[in-house]
């Protein structure tokens, strides 16, 4: 699982106007920060949508989906498609990457750095 975050890139991928207008529509808050803006706070993850890839933004818990570096739709995060193993929710039922966060971009709470293996070799 890739754990890139689009702060670090030093170039972001442009915002097409339907993108836009999706972020406006299914921002959980009255007022969300602009998409331009907010994109930074987003990280990569292992996703099934049709997309170059797919970007995790966990305070609002949605997928944004980038094509050609461009960021193409907005989606609510499916948390079935995507590939969540290093990942844990919090109180408030966001998704928090622990190699990203020490806490939940939401709320805060504070995110417990282990990760459970299960299974092994044969």
């Amino acid at each position: 699982m890739s754990t890139k975050s689009l702060s670090s890139d030093p170039s972001p991928p442009t915002i097409t106007n339907h993108a836009a207008d999706q972020w406006e529509d299914r921002a959980p808050v009255d007022t969300p920060e602009p998409l331009v803006t907010a994109i930074h706070d987003a990280f990569e993850v292992d996703s099934q949508v049709n997309g170059d890839t797919a970007y995790y933004h966990p305070a609002y818990d949605l997928l944004l989906v980038i094509k050609s570096w461009r960021v193409v739709t907005v989606l609510y995060a499916d948390h079935d498609r995507m590939d969540t193993t290093s990942m844990q929710a919090c109180e408030c039922g966001c998704l928090t990457d622990i190699f990203e966060h020490d806490a939940c971009p939401r709320c805060g709470d504070p995110v417990e750095k282990t990760i459970t293996m299960t299974g092994g070799w044969s």
